[in-house]
């Protein structure tokens, strides 16, 4: 290359999404919206729904949504009581 050519940026590289659900939810660790999706077995979408309606805390770190395990477990009991 010249010495005026720039040469391109390298290619940004998206973490991959979990793969596996947690075995349990622990409290005081943060869990992203893919592993608490695959421990419910049910759809990101409705998570967006849970946090829009407020039923559910989250945090956002970045672009990414985190969910605090105190917060999991006590959505879990409160929807297992209704």
């Amino acid at each position: 290359m010249g010495a005026n050519e720039k040469t391109p940026p390298a290619p940004r590289r998206r973490r991959a999404a979990a793969t596996t659900a947690p075995d349990a939810i622990v409290p005081g660790k943060l869990y992203s919206e893919a592993e608490w999706s695959l421990f419910t077995k049910k759809d990101r979408r409705t998570w967006a729904g849970v946090r829009a309606r407020g039923e559910l805390p989250y945090l956002k770190v970045g672009a990414s949504v985190r969910y605090r395990g105190e917060d999991l477990l006590k959505y879990l009991e409160q929807a297992r009581a209704s």
